[in-house]
């Protein structure tokens, strides 16, 4: 697949909104909230008008949308040799980080063979080590 038509569901949800479920909600409270509220851009980005979303609130993300847009449009380079990952750069850059442009463009990426098992008469296909994948069969 296209990686604009993969992206496409994602899309649509950051530009109308999705109901905000209470794992999230969980995850904003417990361990979001404080590291969220350090960042403006946080703030828009995963609160409602200021504050934490209530729980079935629906959490519109347009900036994400365009983000996503943009990926759609351009591909990968748009992020890392790109105006994306630009705006991470600076972003990390203002937060005090050293990620650096030169840094996302020497990102490469390795095709490994995936690990799997059957759960229930379905194929359940996870990375191998060293990620979490293998806990996640177990």
């Amino acid at each position: 697949m296209k990686l604009a038509e993969l992206l496409e569901p994602a899309i649509h949800y950051a530009e109308t909104g999705y109901p905000v479920y209470k794992t999230l909600l969980g995850y904003y409270e417990n361990n979001g909230r404080h590291s969220l509220t350090k960042f403006p851009d946080s703030v828009r980005t995963y609160f409602i008008d200021g504050r934490l979303p209530r729980s079935g609130e629906l959490l519109v993300q347009k900036g994400l949308a365009a983000s996503f847009r943009k990926l759609a449009a351009g591909g990968k380079d748009v992020f890392y040799r790109g105006e994306l990952g630009e705006q991470v750069v600076r972003a990390v850059q203002a937060a005090g980080g050293l990620l650096t442009m030169e840094d996302l463009a020497a990102h490469r990426s390795d095709w490994v063979e995936p690990v799997q098992t059957i759960y229930r008469g379905y194929t359940i296909v996870e990375f191998p080590p060293n990620t979490q994948g293998v806990a996640l069969l177990e």
